[in-house]
């Protein structure tokens, strides 16, 4: 399963299962549930492709899915046997091209660490509650809101550190030299 999947765009990848070929009967199922209280579960039944899988389904379908962050698991069944085979996490990305104006698909760290440099920028002594991440704050002082931004502000490094690996790269919070001798 990929990392991010946009609702609305076609879905079509082959998967191996090794030790559980479609040809010998195993049947592929990718569940996908919502990591937020009140989401639909989502089952995506593959199809055989001699002995592997292909999960294949049309834009329409992926249409309805509601964008969030989604826990899966992949499991091959068989005459009542049921093998987990692989599992993860990924991302559900609204279709832009039906997404009301006004989206904003920052995540929370990012949304939070813009708040805090906002209200430091209009903090002065008689105005000191703001909204940052959904949550009002109250600050004393400017200092108590640099506190906020370096918290945000290093949740922003651990996201992007978490993406860069997670999509094969380098590790952002690492520098690398090499000294060459003539």
């Amino acid at each position: 399963m990929q990392e991010e999947l946009v609702a609305g765009d076609s879905l079509n990848f082959p998967k191996s299962t090794p030790g559980y070929p479609d040809s010998a009967g195993w049947v592929l199922t990718y569940i996908l549930v919502p990591r937020t209280v009140g989401g639909s579960t989502i089952s995506i039944a593959a199809t055989a492709e001699g002995d592997d899988h292909r999960v294949a389904l049309a834009a329409t379908t992926t249409a309805a899915w509601a964008a969030g962050n989604y826990s899966w698991s992949a499991r091959v069944e068989k005459s009542g046997e049921k093998y987990t085979v692989s599992r993860g996490q990924t991302v559900i990305r609204p279709d832009m091209t039906s997404v009301a104006a006004g989206y904003d698909g920052r995540s929370v760290a990012e949304k939070a660490l813009a708040d805090a440099k906002a209200a430091f920028s209009a903090w002065t002594p008689t105005t000191r509650r703001y909204r940052i991440a959904d949550r009002e704050h109250e600050f004393s002082s400017k200092a108590e809101i640099v506190g906020s931004i370096e918290f945000w502000q290093i949740e922003l490094k651990r996201e992007q550190r978490a993406s860069a690996l997670a999509k094969g790269m380098p590790d952002p919070s690492k520098s690398f030299v090499r000294i060459n001798r003539e």
